[in-house]
């Protein structure tokens, strides 16, 4: 401390954390001791970890001045924090975490001074993350923007969808929103290629870019915890290839037809975990290449592979996991001709007998399949 690690001109990375429950003592001097850590500004990667305070030093609020050159930033746990500034203006960032902070209400400059302009007047507004590729906002129960313009009430944030003040995203190609349900939009991200959502406010929207002739971003791998998720940005999955769904009331893709026409011909891989529930549907996803079925350890409910599955003409993988109770492989195994790997695990002792080469009796409907991989969980 005392400036120790401002001097340290070749530190790339610092983690600087605190042990939960701090005494009140603790809290009072945690802006202190924060203050007296100033990294060198040659820092590129910074993470802080439950930082208890209510407040942040000079530098840690000029991040653009004092630390210019960072590519990563990691906020986790700190708890007592309403307001980050200035994220937005540096330049170099690349990657922006930030987890499990209970009060954190939005990021950006308070003044919303660094928004001159939006569609042909862009090219007027100043810096609004240039090179932010990665962004991960997670248990951010109060989050609701991006900045705030005036006052202190909550309608004040800048959150809209149609707010065209809020530049876009320029470069994010990665974006994850998990519990965050007072968020409801997200500036435009014309270059964005990977969505990861889960807990999410049902009016969650991802602002269209009018100005490019770009109405959404082309998805193409969405990670969710609900399909009805997918309704959301139906029209972005054109050029989707990988969706993985963990949703324990999906029972059946039929009658998601709207979503599902958008990306039928160009999915190639689908995840599904914990859909203990599902039974039906797979015949939609006629371009498919690689099929991954994973039911919760703790499902009680029938073991039944979900019906569509000799529809997948194009199947290459299959993997089935955890269905400790399937007697025997549906007749429609045989009508895979494509399939070139099958993995079943944790299955039932009496489906890996009937699965064995040249007896079981399973076997002539997998016999096709050049490798094989099945094992109980015993």
């Amino acid at each position: 401390h005392g400036g120790y690690l401002s001097s340290n001109e070749y530190l790339n990375d610092i983690c600087i954390g605190w042990e939960p429950n701090q005494s009140d003592r603790e809290r009072t001097h945690c802006k202190d001791l924060l203050e007296d850590l100033q990294p060198h500004p040659n820092l590129r990667g910074l993470t802080i970890w439950r930082y208890p305070g209510s407040n942040i030093p000079s530098w840690a609020s000029n991040l653009e001045t004092s630390l210019p050159n960072l590519v990563k930033i990691v906020l986790y746990g700190c708890d007592g924090l309403q307001y980050w500034p200035c994220l937005e203006k540096l330049h170099y960032l690349r990657t922006l975490k930030i987890w499990d902070m209970q009060s954190l209400e939005y990021i950006g400059d308070r003044s919303g001074a660094y928004i001159r302009g939006s569609g042909a007047d862009a090219s007027n507004a100043t810096v609004f993350f240039p090179c932010l590729e990665e962004l991960e906002l997670c248990k951010l129960r109060k989050f609701e923007g991006w900045c705030k313009t005036s006052g202190s009430g909550s309608s004040d944030v800048a959150n809209q969808l149609g707010d065209r003040t809020l530049p876009s995203f320029p470069r994010l190609s990665k974006l994850t929103i998990k519990t965050c349900p007072c968020l409801t939009s997200v500036p435009r991200c014309p270059k964005l290629q990977t969505l990861a959502l889960s807990v999410i406010n049902e009016g969650l929207q991802i602002a269209a870019d009018d100005s490019e002739n770009v109405r959404h971003p082309a998805i193409k791998i969405l990670e969710t915890d609900d399909v009805v998720h997918c309704t959301l940005f139906a029209e972005a999955f054109q050029h989707l290839t990988r969706l993985e769904i963990r949703d324990k009331d999906l029972e059946s893709f039929s009658g998601t037809e709207n979503w599902l026409d958008s990306c039928s011909s160009s999915l190639r891989t689908l995840i599904l975990r914990d859909c203990d529930k599902l039974r039906s549907g797979l015949e939609h996803f006629t371009a498919l290449e690689s099929l991954m079925i994973t039911k919760s350890t703790s499902s009680t409910s029938a073991e039944v592979v979900p019906e569509g599955l000799g529809a997948l003409s194009s199947l290459q993988s299959l993997r089935i996991k955890n269905y400790r109770n399937l007697e025997s492989l549906p007749e429609t195994f045989m009508n895979l001709t494509s399939l070139k790997r099958l993995e079943i695990f944790n299955c039932s002792i009496a489906l890996e007998e009937r699965c064995k080469r040249p007896d079981g009796e399973d076997w002539p409907k997998i016999q096709h399949i050049p490798c094989i991989h099945i094992k109980s969980s015993n």
